[in-house]
């Protein structure tokens, strides 16, 4: 922007005339770089001015005409200019609207030290009063400014800047003013004339601007985008850098000033920020002193002018910053110093932040200003309270700023542990100092605080030192109270623990209040301000009162019987709450006695209030306590551990309570009014107190209603079960035990559960219970009270392995139904086959629902089933928590399929073996395992498990192109058989043989090991992978009757044969041959002799013992023999009919079976 100024007189000679008035009529300008005006100007710019004529050089230069709002400055648009007046022309354009604005045609700047030249037409009265015109030519050179090099995030690019760390990336956000105009105010300091009068250092750089335009150095002094400050490459003032600052003392340091003028008069202004937040704004508090640290270090400080470059050394000034790695964000600050012609003024309120170190709107005229990031190193390091405390709303002196207690760190403390920190670490719990870093709250201990009752402290301290303590017993937020003060000036005379003995005052408010304690080698230390030595420690403590304890329940489920005259019991179910009073015999919750000499600690109880309420028969029933006599009780330990305390948790880690009371009641029975002659006696073991959910006190005794007037109803009633906390889980009731696990059912074993909604249940009734139920029938929730175990039916039994079953299953809501049989009766449900349902849907009401019994089911015993309903999503397994729902727990018979003449189930666990068998890679395998016939009857179903190398064709059957199955008699081991010297059974003669093709099997995936099952090929060096398949296929071959093998046997005369497999797999051309493995079967199970393998196609084969190879877990166990996993079936008439031991008659022999094994169990 430049002024155009019509000061003319009349006459001239400089006395006092009369202005002229002017028209211009013609207004251009034209700017020059200072090289270029020196090159066309012959080298110096004061051979300008002979050229500012017409016919000068002047004219050669491209000159830009000046405008109005109405068009360019011409002698149809002239400007007005009467005498005293101005206008401004605003070289980047118009600054508003209006005609009084001036601009150029074309937008244009001046370099910093270059020249702006102007020319004007005007015309005026001459003396004569005649119009006379003139042409009147100016040169102007631009002046440079200079500014600071601080991050500021209100810069012309509105990029946010971070001031730490430096250099970043930074986390705190910068507020420096430091770019004059972009988001001012406040407005960066511009000295437009640094070189004038006196700048900082022996030079400067000049800028326009901090952020954008030409600068001396070739750099902004700041790159906003790439978050860049601290580019001024002429900061030179301080001769000592790093000013080696002492935290919380007084400082000075010296810079350099350069006086080109010292006529006039220059200010020094420094400002650090102390608290590292990103601004220069704040006033911080030394923990040292009361005084208050500006960050406004230097104010004001007159500069001795001297002409020269000369050290000046500022006023002294207090100094702090953060300590320690916890709070401080860098180990520098940024620091400014300005020297200006005018001292600084703070701005009025309220404050824009970034205020501090900022420059006058019209800038400065003279003067320099520098930006320093300053390193800064450690000062003392110092040991703060934790009480509650906060700057806006002071609590406990805890703080810096609210004179909080604070020591010197030394070589004395309490406890074992100490650490510093840089102010108090105030908290509602005052445990501040123990979350930030080392918990050192380590040196005080407590007995028990009670209203009016002894106490004491027991101290540990490294040393001899003077012990203060403060408890704040009217929770006032003060220390300061008579007789709050219980330890002043104590002497501790060594290391070690110490006692320190005081009484609560009577008029101690009981609850949580906040005790401080200090130790070191002062006397007289106050709970504020500084030591010099040792250590402070806060405590949250709480004060009881001194002998009861009120427990309220407000969940309270109770059983109430109702004894007619007739001798009909009526069981009540009842809801309610209750209250008592807990007398401990000391000031602590806990503190009991051995009243009564039997060597176990107990407390003197009283129920205060009962109230219960339910429906009887005779209309709605209700139980409270009589106003008097008092219902008094006891709860004595059930184990004595620690004399003096109830062992029974929260006291202690575990142990009981036998709890009674005798509780005299007032009965309404429809509407009629009752009590008892005596009360009614209720007891039981707590395991927590107050009572846990699930604590429950058994009635003991019978009472007969009397009305009002001392009559006898006839009516008896027992308080039969008084539940302080309800149950609210439904748990199971198959066997398991504490000694010997079984199936999940005790909370031990994470047993199933599942948390009651009265809306989700299976049957027509759901009850709670503590924990399972386990018994050997699973019967164990009926006989706990209601009886539950009424969901599901089965309508199948005993269940038929190889056969469809059905059951009854009734939900109370749509829901899912997981189910489990143990089929193998190991007394686990993890078996892949054990499953049943999983889940499956229902609908509210009664549906049927068959299932599959699978053939490897163990015939002819006694199993258990779990059924598992609720209406969450979330899976659930046979274990563990449900959030809805019920559990129910069945005992089941399985049968005897007589079709079923052999099983060896398949081993579905991660030790399972899948032994090649298939000749893909022209080898020939054959795999063999005995079995025992005890019956005369075709074989017409043969059934094997196995599986595919690396799954392959993955999630398809196996790629089987022919089965040969053969039946061999049996070799046994030794002299006796065919080979005298054979050292293991084998296949002998060949007795049958057949090759089925696809058409004669169907194959299906029986099971997924998700952690692999081993693969093994004999032929391979007897290669053992490890996780070599995950799929488990089972195999039905159907056998033609009419080409059936008849296996002879007998019960009296049992027959050994041998079935043994090969396999011949389909082919792709140019594919990884397909494969198959023989599954082993379950382990540890065994029969008889073990399997073998033969290899080629030779006669007489020579058949290898088959055991678990070194690299297999089992190879080292008792039980180290393999056996192979097949089922021999056959279709007889018997396992249609009620013929049961298969003699091919119905007879008395098959009643006798059928009685002895279901009859009994039958549901």
């Amino acid at each position: 922007r430049m002024r155009i100024l019509n000061d003319s007189q009349r006459g001239g000679g400089g006395g006092i005339g009369i202005g002229i008035p002017l028209e211009v009529q013609q207004l251009q300008l034209v700017s020059m770089s200072r090289e270029m005006a020196m090159e066309m100007f012959g080298g110096s710019l004061e051979n300008i001015f002979p050229e500012l004529r017409l016919g000068g050089l002047q004219e050669q230069l491209p000159w830009i005409p000046i405008a109005n709002s109405r068009g360019p400055i011409n002698p149809d648009n002239p400007l007005q200019f009467i005498p005293d007046s101005f206008f401004d022309i605003f070289l980047e354009g118009s600054m508003g609207p209006g005609g009084s604005h001036l601009f150029p045609i074309e937008p244009m700047q001046i370099q910093p030290g270059g020249v702006l030249l102007s020319r004007m037409l005007v015309r005026f009265l001459n003396n004569a009063q005649e119009p006379d015109f003139r042409w009147v030519w100016h040169m102007h050179e631009a002046h440079s400014g200079d500014l600071g090099d601080a991050p500021d995030s209100t810069n012309s690019f509105g990029a946010p800047m971070t001031a730490y760390p430096f250099p970043g990336p930074g986390i705190i956000p910068a507020n420096y003013p430091t770019v004059y105009l972009a988001g001012s105010p406040p407005f960066g300091p511009l000295h437009r004339q640094p070189q004038a009068v006196a700048f900082l250092g022996p030079m400067v750089s000049t800028e326009m601007e901090a952020d954008i335009g030409p600068d001396m150095d070739g750099v902004n002094n700041i790159l906003p985008p790439p978050n860049q400050p601290d580019m001024d490459g002429f900061d030179d003032c301080l001769p000592g850098f790093p000013i080696p600052l002492n935290w919380c003392q007084q400082n000075q340091f010296p810079f350099l000033v350069t006086v080109v003028n010292p006529q006039m008069q220059m200010f020094a202004n420094v400002w650090f920020d102390w608290n590292m937040d990103g601004d220069w704004d704040d006033i911080v508090q030394c923990p040292t002193g009361a005084a208050p640290v500006p960050e406004w270090a230097v104010q004001n400080f007159p500069v001795p002018m001297i002409s020269g470059t000369n050290p000046v050394m500022t006023p002294p000034f207090m100094a702090w910053w953060p300590l320690g790695q916890v709070d401080q964000p860098t180990g520098q600050l940024w620091m400014r110093i300005t020297l200006s012609e005018q001292p600084w003024i703070p701005p009025m309120p309220p404050f824009i932040v970034g205020y501090g170190g900022s420059g006058p709107q019209r800038g400065y005229q003279f003067g320099e200003t520098e930006d320093y990031i300053m390193p800064v190193k450690g000062g003392p390091l110092l040991d703060f309270g934790d009480a509650p405390d906060t700057a806006a709303a002071p609590g406990y002196p805890t703080l810096a700023v609210n004179n909080g207690a604070f020591h010197v760190l030394s070589n004395l403390q309490m406890g074992n542990n100490i650490d510093p920190e840089p102010d108090g670490q105030p908290n509602g719990a005052a445990t501040g100092d123990d979350n930030n870093g080392l918990d050192d709250e380590d040196g005080v201990g407590f007995g028990p605080l009670a209203v009016g009752m002894p106490a004491f402290l027991a101290v540990s301290t490294n040393g001899a030192g003077i012990l203060q303590a403060w408890f704040d017993f009217n929770g006032n937020n003060s220390w300061g109270d008579p007789g709050e003060q219980v330890a002043a000036d104590v002497l501790i005379p060594g290391p070690g623990g110490h006692t320190v003995n005081f009484t609560v005052p009577a008029s101690a408010i009981v609850g949580k209040t906040y005790a401080r304690f200090r130790f070191s080698s002062q006397r007289g230390l106050p709970f504020w301000g500084v030591a010099f030595d040792g250590e402070v420690e806060d405590y949250q403590v709480e004060i009881h009162k001194s002998a009861v304890e009120i427990d309220n329940y407000n969940d309270v489920a109770a059983e109430i019987e109702l004894i007619g005259p007739d001798g009909t019991t009526q069981p009540i179910p009842a809801d309610g709450t209750a209250s008592m009073n807990v007398y401990f015999e000391g000031p602590a919750d806990g503190d009991a006695n051995d009243s009564d000499g039997d060597g176990r600690d107990d407390v003197k109880t009283e129920m205060t209030a009962l109230n219960l309420a339910g429906t009887s028969p005779l209309g709605a029933f209700s139980v409270k306590l009589r106003a008097a006599p008092a219902s008094m009780g006891e709860m004595e330990e059930t184990a004595n551990n620690t004399v003096g305390r109830l062992d029974v948790p929260p006291f202690a880690p575990a142990g009981t309570i036998d709890s009674f009371f005798d509780i005299f009641v007032e009965v309404d029975l429809g509407g009629n009014k009752y009590t008892t002659a005596k009360p009614l006696t209720v007891r039981g073991d707590l395991t927590h107190k107050p009572a846990a959910p699930c604590d429950v006190l058994i009635g003991q005794n019978r009472e007969e209603l009397i009305d009002a007037a001392g009559n006898r109803t006839g009516y008896l009633i027992k308080l039969s079960e008084l539940m302080l906390v309800r149950c609210r889980m439904d748990w199971g009731d198959a066997p398991d035990s504490h000694f010997l696990p079984g199936y999940p059912t005790l909370a031990m074993n994470n047993g199933a559960r599942h948390e009651i909604d009265p809306k989700v249940f299976l049957g027509d009734r759901i009850d709670p219970e503590r924990d399972g139920q386990p018994n050997a029938t699973a019967t164990g929730d009926d006989l706990n009270k209601l009886d539950d175990e009424d969901g599901v039916k089965f309508l199948t039994w005993p269940l038929v392995p190889g056969k469809w079953a059905k059951i009854e299953v009734k939900a109370s809501v749509a829901g899912l139904l997981y189910g489990w049989i143990d089929y193998g009766a190991d007394n686990s449900w993890a078996q892949p086959g054990d499953t049943v349902f999983n889940p499956k849907p229902l609908v509210a009401g009664v549906q049927t629902i068959p299932f599959f019994v699978p053939i490897t089911a163990k015939p002819n015993c006694a199993s258990f089933a779990r059924f598992r309903f609720t209406r969450s999503t979330v899976a659930i397994g046979y274990d563990g928590y449900a959030d809805n729902g019920e559990v129910e727990d069945y005992q089941v018979m399985i049968g005897e399929n007589c079709g079923i003449k052999w099983v060896q189930r398949p081993d579905l666990t991660p030790m399972g073996i899948d032994i090649r068998v298939d000749n893909s890679d022209g080898r020939l395998r054959t795999l063999a395992d005995d079995f025992l016939c005890t019956s005369t009857d075709k074989i017409t179903d043969v059934h094997l498990w196995g599986s595919k190398l690396k799954d392959r064709p993955l999630g398809k059957p196996p790629m089987i192109r022919k089965i040969h199955l053969s039946i061999h008699s049996d070799d046994p081991v030794g002299p006796e058989g065919t080979d005298p010297q054979n050292g293991w059974s084998k296949p002998d003669q060949l007795l049958w043989q057949m090759d089925f093709s696809p058409a004669d099997f169907t194959m299906t995936l029986a099971a997924k090991i998700e952690e692999g099952e081993f693969w093994w090929d004999l032929a391979q060096d007897g290669l053992l992978i490890p996780a070599g398949d995950t799929e488990v296929w089972r195999i039905d071959i159907k056998i033609d009757p009419e080409k059936a093998f008849l296996q002879e046997g007998s019960k009296e005369k049992p027959v050994v044969y041998w079935l043994d497999i090969r396999a011949e797999m389909m082919q792709e051309p140019d594919a990884e041959p397909y494969t198959f493995g023989w599954k082993t079967r379950q382990w540890p199970d065994h029969y008889n002799d073990d399997a073998v393998m033969a290899l080629g196609s030779e006669l007489p084969m020579f058949w290898h013992e088959l055991r678990y190879p070194p690299q297999h877990p089992y190879f080292e166990s008792h039980q180290n023999s393999i056996d192979m996993a097949f089922a021999i079936t056959a279709r007889e008439f018997c396992c249609g009919s009620a013929d049961l031991n298969c003699d091919g008659f119905v007879d008395i022999l098959d009643f006798a079976i059928f009685a002895s094994q279901w009859l009994q169990v039958a549901p």
